[in-house]
């Protein structure tokens, strides 16, 4: 299976408890600058498990108060680029951010500030992830050496900075857990390469603290560094039974992973906090694969409710595009602005190439799809092409220059009705084809230089 592990952070936070205990919920204010001002106007803050956004003025100032009882870890996420945040209750806690390049020297300023600066120190000094492009090319002594040594270095850096800033216990607990997690993720990572590589005589060490993380310690269910090696676990595990299995298909590795988070953690609060990373997974991976069966095990095992509703609401776009069920009745229009409707083409089998100019992959079908076409030519096949440029002039020049055949059309602008939200087409090319009464065939066909796998599925729906 690929994409079995999980390496970079998910970006979900941490919660720890106050030194003093929980207190009356009161705002911590929290302020600052960002330059240059992001593209989008705004930041996402996330923590435990959610997800707010933070308007961004246009002199790249910002403000927000947030509702804590207890310390906690928040990330502030911009583009792909994120700075994690460790705040204490009614503090006046101050920022000044480069939009660009988030770890690049931000300045903080409050009670939290030493706490903050801490994690962007660590950022930098933890070596753990720069071996984990080189770990299959390492022999275990080696590897367990290394490993050794990052966890003595940062572990320094932790008790180090403790005992300047008088670091409230909590964090500090929560932050030597989350040493032990990141080592647990690397042993892990490197069992898996080292056994896709046949090596069978790993010694024992290697095993032992690959499986030391605890999935039910609730205190930590918010951290990255337990998430990521949840998930990665959750995957391991399932990966296991999965080449045990006849039924090789991404369908049964879904339900797999969603039975292995069922039956390896037995605290509900960790289940349901985990079930976010497993299902995001599953539903970025899935395209058009039928993943209902994974579904209705998830809605059986986790109890998260707003969760739930969210996994309906994507799962009912899925099932919208699934062969059988009526095709969306997606908006496009041609060069001279003429808008159509996929449904104005019923009574035809539709094979729909999804593209855009920048494409390689897509550029280079171009030469089988002109040959399909004029294969098909008289047929009742209507081949269309809906760009998604995000340029129209660009688009518009390109199918002139390269005497693009076949009906040459674009996306809506409007997004809800577009080709992209209503097919869900993550990534292109992406072929659709649509029978004759308007219902999908496949909303993941064949490229036309697939041969015969495409000339089969249109004969078919030709022949019916």
């Amino acid at each position: 299976m690929k994409n079995i592990f999980l390496i970079a952070c998910l970006l979900l936070s941490a919660s720890a408890q106050a030194q003093q205990g929980k207190i009356k919920t009161a705002p911590t204010n929290v302020s600052g600058v960002m330059t240059p001002m992001p593209q989008k106007g705004y930041f996402l803050l996330q923590h435990h498990g959610q997800m707010d956004t933070v308007k961004v003025a246009n002199d790249g100032t910002f403000k927000m108060a947030i509702q804590q009882n207890e310390a906690g870890y928040y990330n502030i996420v911009s583009g792909k680029q994120s700075i994690g945040l460790y705040l204490l209750p009614l503090d006046n806690f101050k920022m000044t951010l480069n939009a660009n390049m988030l770890a690049n020297n931000p300045k903080f300023e409050g009670n939290s500030a030493v706490y903050c600066n801490y994690l962007a120190t660590q950022k930098t000094n933890d070596n753990t992830n720069a071996f984990f492009g080189k770990m299959s090319t390492m022999n275990p002594d080696a590897f367990m050496q290394q490993m050794d040594s990052t966890k003595k270095v940062m572990s320094t850096l932790l008790e180090v900075e403790s005992a300047k800033h008088k670091f409230i216990t909590p964090f500090v607990a929560s932050e030597r857990s989350a040493l032990d997690y990141a080592q647990a993720n690397a042993y892990l990572l490197y069992k898996y390469q080292k056994e896709e590589a046949k090596t069978n005589d790993l010694p024992a060490q290697i095993a032992e603290r690959a499986m030391t993380g605890d999935l039910n310690n609730e205190t930590m269910r918010f951290h990255d560094q337990f998430l990521n090696y949840a998930t990665n676990l959750i995957n391991y595990k399932a990966n296991i039974k999965y080449d045990a299995e006849a039924n090789q298909t991404y369908t049964r590795y879904c339900e797999l992973k969603v039975d292995e988070v069922c039956a390896t953690v037995k605290s509900q609060v960790n289940r349901d906090v985990i079930f976010q990373n497993v299902m995001n997974q599953i539903l970025q991976e899935a395209g058009t694969q039928d993943i209902r069966k994974a579904v209705v095990k998830f809605e059986n095992c986790c109890t998260d409710e707003k969760l739930k509703t969210r996994i309906r609401r994507v799962m009912a776009q899925y099932t919208s595009i699934y062969p059988g069920e009526l095709a969306p009745d997606a908006v496009c229009f041609d060069s001279t602005g003429k808008t159509m409707h996929l449904s104005d083409f019923r009574g035809k089998v539709i094979y729909i190439d999804t593209w855009a100019t920048w494409c390689g992959p897509c550029k280079r079908e171009i030469p089988e799809l002109k040959k399909l076409e004029a294969e098909y030519h008289g047929k009742n096949v209507e081949f269309i092409s809906i760009s998604t440029d995000q340029n129209v002039g660009t688009w518009k020049s390109f199918i002139a220059k390269q005497e693009m055949s076949g009906l040459q059309l674009h996306q809506s602008e409007k997004m809800e009705e577009s080709v992209s939200k209503l097919y869900m087409v993550n990534s292109i090319p992406r072929f659709i084809v649509i029978d004759e009464e308007g219902k999908i065939v496949s909303s993941d066909a064949p490229r036309p230089s697939s041969g015969t796998q495409v000339r089969d599925m249109l004969n078919t729906e030709l022949a019916d």
